[in-house]
């Protein structure tokens, strides 16, 4: 059995799209930070949600309404995460 696919799965239905964003942003920089602990990863709520990861003077910005949180979780519970790759 998949634990963590089974886990992200009740988060995704469980939590609001705020919460479940600042979660996919751990879990993300967690990753990152075991290939590099140059990087940062960081959720700013404007009109949208501004996530920018950092890795020294690179920075990768990404905006998503709540309406596309919303649509992502409820899609599939890793398509936060590979939304980025797109």
């Amino acid at each position: 059995m998949n634990c963590n696919g089974f886990t992200r799965g009740l988060m995704a239905k469980n939590y609001s799209g705020e919460k479940f964003l600042l979660h996919v942003c751990d879990v993300i920089e967690r990753q990152l930070n075991e290939w590099s602990d140059d990087f940062e990863v960081m959720v700013m709520k404007l009109v949208d949600y501004e996530l920018v990861v950092k890795k020294e003077n690179k920075y990768y910005e990404m905006t998503l309404s709540e309406k596309d949180i919303e649509t992502l979780q409820n899609k599939f519970p890793f398509s936060l995460d590979r939304r980025g790759r797109s």
